[in-house]
């Protein structure tokens, strides 16, 4: 994943390039044409809410019936009410998940107050979707293998903090675009998209990402942090503490960050991070934050031209990791430092940072939107910008740029 070239929005809607932060896409709320309220996606046996017509990009609508989600694609309800609002078919996944035996179909049906031939046939339907539940009417059913995807079933049992509105999709363009029309119909912070396909992905300087799908993690978070519109770049770069911390515990090494947000593996890419927020005059109104892992992609699945740049923690470590547990360990590692993040500022994470950073001590090259840079990479200051001693002894601060390591890549 690469990310996406920053913006504003001007009066008329039209976006220009923000010279100043190449890793934050930046737009302003109001003046723009008008926007349609996003279609709310489906769950099979919930009525589905109405919007207004016309078509949407994100296909999960319309693929529900082909082999969508038991749970469906949809957005998590608020903290207070989810008990009351989680669909049958996750209760169902949730009960035979705990249980010590098998769950009869009677019993099932009274904690769901159904018949037990609906019982049945939502279990019949969770086979169709790869889970593995033994057992037939009138016997119990038990749970004995999930399929792997990342909705809000498999995701349940690792979710550790409060980001646990879950919306998954199928298949869908871009997990930012979605989380972005969420975001602008209210959505709270903390509510997490996920798709196992992207078809158009975004990546940084509008660089594609590539998304095969069912391999690895593509997610959006929005945010809303009370912060000043020129602090919001420094999330990218705590998002890479956050992303580099997950990885440091799946494979049992330090992973490094090359400046200001990739996340490498044996000096390959592995992670990739964009933020995008709007802003209504000079408060933020959102930010988007996606972050896309390369989990268990073989190398066949890259395109020739990223073989040699890109990797994959499976390719790494040499087993597959289980996607659903690394999710919930990412959104724990990412709502804690971004807590620490708007209680203290990028200066209390500086340290973190420094610790895995890859540039420190190399010679560089920096091509931003002022100029080219060449010297000695110091670190990074209180804000994130980097700092590089040119060779006439002069140390400049660098907001945003393209780094590149003129003798080997990183340390």
């Amino acid at each position: 994943m690469q990310d996406a070239r920053g913006g504003r929005r001007g009066a008329r809607g039209r976006t220009r390039p923000d010279p100043h932060r190449q890793h934050v896409a930046r737009r302003h709320l109001g003046g723009g044409p008008a926007r349609r309220k996003p279609h709310s996606p489906r769950s099979l046996g919930r009525r589905p809410s109405r919007g207004p017509a016309g078509g949407s990009r994100d296909r999960s609508r319309i693929r529900r019936a082909r082999g969508d989600h038991a749970l469906g694609a949809r957005r998590g309800p608020a903290p207070e009410d989810r008990a009351a609002r989680v669909s049958p078919d996750e209760r169902i996944v949730g009960w035979l998940r705990k249980a010590s035996g098998p769950l009869s179909g009677e019993e099932l049906a009274r904690r769901l107050g159904c018949s037990r031939a609906a019982v049945w046939k939502r279990i019949a339907a969770l086979r169709e979707l790869g889970y593995g539940i033994a057992g037939r009417r009138p016997g119990g059913y038990a749970l004995r293998t999930v399929p792997d995807r990342l909705g809000p079933a498999e995701l349940a049992p690792h979710l550790r903090g409060a980001w646990r509105q879950v919306e998954w999709h199928e298949e869908t363009d871009s997990t930012q675009r979605v989380a972005r029309d969420r975001a602008r119909a209210g959505a709270p912070e903390g509510t997490v998209v996920i798709a196992e396909r992207q078809t158009a992905g975004r990546g940084r300087l509008g660089r594609s990402w590539h998304s095969p799908g069912g391999l690895n993690l593509y997610c959006s978070i929005v945010l809303r942090p009370s912060l000043a519109p020129g602090a919001v770049p420094q999330l990218a770069l705590v998002a890479g503490i956050a992303a580099a911390a997950a990885i440091a515990e799946e494979i049992g090494r330090r992973p490094a960050i090359k400046w200001p947000n990739d996340v490498l593996v044996d000096g390959r890419k592995v992670v990739g991070i964009i933020t995008e927020m709007e802003c209504e005059l000079e408060r933020v109104a959102h930010v988007i934050l996606g972050i896309g892992v390369n989990l268990n992609a073989p190398r066949s699945a890259f395109p020739p031209e990223l073989r040699r740049k890109a990797t994959s923690l499976r390719l790494a470590t040499g087993r597959r990791v289980d996607r659903a547990a690394f999710t919930g360990r990412l959104l724990a590692a990412l709502e804690a430092r971004y807590g620490r993040f708007v209680r203290g500022g990028f200066a209390s994470m500086r340290a973190e940072w420094e610790a895995h950073s890859s540039l420190t001590g190399a010679d560089v090259r920096v091509v931003s939107f002022e100029g080219e840079v060449a010297g000695r990479v110091l670190g990074v200051d209180t804000d994130g910008a980097l700092r590089v001693r040119r060779r006439g002894g002069n140390v400049v601060r660098i907001l945003a740029g393209e780094v590149t390591v003129r003798h080997g890549y990183g340390r």
